[in-house]
């Protein structure tokens, strides 16, 4: 099987901000669209903060110009996938017990997670003020300042804690990126892991994540490593390795 060409980084960045920028056109013309349709006035202030969601649009953007990018084989991007199970013969401790290996999110950006989040806050619930009581974008507006408000309480909460670590008793993270508190499974319970390892466009690994699953395949635990530095995933997969050393299938490019 022939390996994928690869568009090249200026293309694929023009082709980004291309529809990045045409989305931002296209909900300004949706936002005056509904206005219009129920005779509500939108505040500048308002159609301010939706172009200021940058980050937003240009995830998008990436998602569907990858999805375009498959369409002509002009991508690498994919997951390769490697198992990993218990030893018959007992385990090969290539970690000392008691070392413990964590992940952590960059400081900037729960520095920025810390400073954002009220100032996206105070945004919304400005801009509810408004819109006539009881509207439905009085509603929306309530509603994306309390979920901003969700996201600083638990960083609060959470500060100064890593992403997952892993140590001798077993594995700590986030199950998935829904959750919200963190679950713990030890080894005794861990038979095998699945070891994901995806890669972006140009064919760079991005993330890890391990899949821990019980004697009978039931899944545990998918560790949750997004956002973390890649050389912190890599320690937390080698020392699962070395708890689960048997590998039962090579990795392969799925």
């Amino acid at each position: 099987m022939d390996e994928p060409r690869t568009i090249s980084k200026r293309a694929y960045n023009r082709l980004v901000l291309l529809l990045a920028t045409g989305m931002v056109i296209a909900v300004n013309l949706v936002v005056i669209f509904l206005a219009r349709a129920f005779q509500v006035r939108i505040h500048p202030f308002v159609m301010g903060g939706l172009n200021g969601l940058a980050i937003v649009y240009t995830m998008l953007a990436k998602a569907l110009v990858e999805r375009f990018l498959r369409r002509f084989d002009l991508t690498r991007s994919g997951k390769a996938v490697e198992i990993h199970a218990r030893s018959p013969f007992g385990l090969y401790e290539e970690v000392e017990i008691g070392d413990v290996v964590e992940a952590r999110a960059p400081q900037s950006l729960i520095v920025f997670l810390l400073v954002g989040a009220p100032i996206f806050i105070l945004f919304f619930f400005a801009a509810s003020r408004l819109f006539p009581e009881g509207s439905w974008m009085r509603w929306l507006m309530l509603g994306m300042a309390a979920f901003f408000l969700i996201c600083f309480i638990e960083n609060i909460l959470d500060y100064g804690k890593p992403i997952a670590w892993v140590d001798a008793d077993g594995a700590t993270g986030y199950p998935s990126h829904r959750a919200l508190w963190r679950k713990f499974v030890p080894w005794s319970d861990i038979f095998s892991c699945e070891v994901e390892t995806r890669y972006d466009t140009f064919g760079k690994p991005i993330l890890l994540r391990p899949i821990l699953k019980g004697r009978h395949g039931e899944t545990l635990m998918k560790l949750y490593l997004i956002y973390t530095p890649m050389i912190e995933q890599e320690r937390v997969v080698k020392y699962i390795k070395t708890k689960l050393p048997e590998t039962e299938l090579e990795p392969g490019l799925m």
